[in-house]
């Protein structure tokens, strides 16, 4: 598979008004091309991507901060969106640091896949190989600054769900049936708490951090729902039963994913 991008880009432009607002931001035009012999797949898209940062400054140690992120493609209409990831108060003091609102957080090397990278979830719908593309995350955070050190204890409150391109898409990987309606064990709002510990040692070049979290992870999974909209890990029963499920969806006009049924699948 060859693939090959052209990417025309026009920067909007940067602002600073009375010293208190500041916005940048760019326009760019994606155009793909894909040599493939897969079936059902698109060998060509072309998208307007848009992307804006404001940054108001209430006062010396106060400010709210806006990143907004369109994309509209020509060829596939899930990928036509408008979004805020990144939309959040921060209170700033001597030592420290208050945050309330949405937005993404980088955790590691980003060259490759680092699997602790875990708290926002990531944007399908735009570049499934882009690790910098995410879906902000609404949280409330502090972090206390030491002098080579720093601790944070941040609280997500809401689990976002993943949307993704169409089918026809080269870089959807998921069944054709893919539902982005999202199963949690518990509400999707329950709290996910992280504390952690950033430091580094002194003429070593060296950086690390110690992170412990205890509520949802961003490992998420393709779960087969039935006719019915039942999720078959959350019935709690034993195969023996799900049998006796099945053959009554049967005998009823209904069929479990297998079947070929018109059941979806989610993560």
């Amino acid at each position: 598979m060859i693939k090959r991008i052209t990417t025309v880009s026009t920067l909007l432009g940067s602002l600073l008004m009375a010293e208190a607002l500041e916005y940048k931001g760019n326009v760019s035009l994606e155009s793909a091309y894909w040599s493939h012999d897969l079936e059902q797949k698109r060998e060509s898209q072309m998208a307007l991507h848009l992307e804006g940062e404001a940054t108001y400054k209430i006062d010396e140690n106060k400010k709210v901060v806006a990143k907004v992120k369109g994309i509209y493609d020509a060829n596939d209409g899930k990928r036509r969106y408008f979004d805020f990831n990144d939309l959040y108060f921060q209170h700033s003091f001597e030592n420290s640091n208050f945050l309330i609102g949405r937005n993404t957080r980088f955790w590691g090397a980003m060259e490759f896949y680092n699997h602790t990278d875990n708290f926002n979830t990531k944007d399908w719908a735009d570049d499934p190989f882009d690790y910098e593309s995410k879906l902000g995350a609404w949280n409330m955070a502090y972090t206390y600054y030491l002098d080579d050190a720093e601790i944070s204890i941040i609280a997500k409150f809401y689990e976002e769900e993943q949307g993704v391109a169409e089918s026809r898409s080269i870089n959807n990987f998921m069944p054709s049936n893919y539902s982005s309606n999202l199963a949690t064990q518990r509400d999707r709002s329950n709290p996910t708490v992280y504390l952690k510990y950033d430091a580094s040692i002194e003429g070593k070049q060296i950086d690390y951090s110690i992170i412990y979290q205890n509520g949802y992870d961003e490992q998420r999974y393709l779960t087969p729902v039935n006719s019915l909209g039942v999720n078959s890990s959350e019935i709690g029963i034993e195969m023996s039963t799900l049998k006796v499920l099945r053959e009554y969806l049967v005998g009823n006009g209904g069929y479990l994913l297998d079947k070929g049924s018109n059941g979806k699948t989610v993560m």
